[in-house]
């Protein structure tokens, strides 16, 4: 999986300020955050 796009993605919710939980939702359906 494309983990720059993850970056980019939990980036782009630190910038905008978004809920943590936002984020590990995006983690969980890119199923590529936490394993390479």
């Amino acid at each position: 999986m494309p983990l720059l796009l993850v970056l980019v993605d939990l980036v782009l919710y630190r910038l905008n300020k978004q809920s943590l939980l936002l984020v590990v939702l995006e983690c969980m359906l890119y199923k590529g955050c936490f394993t390479i």
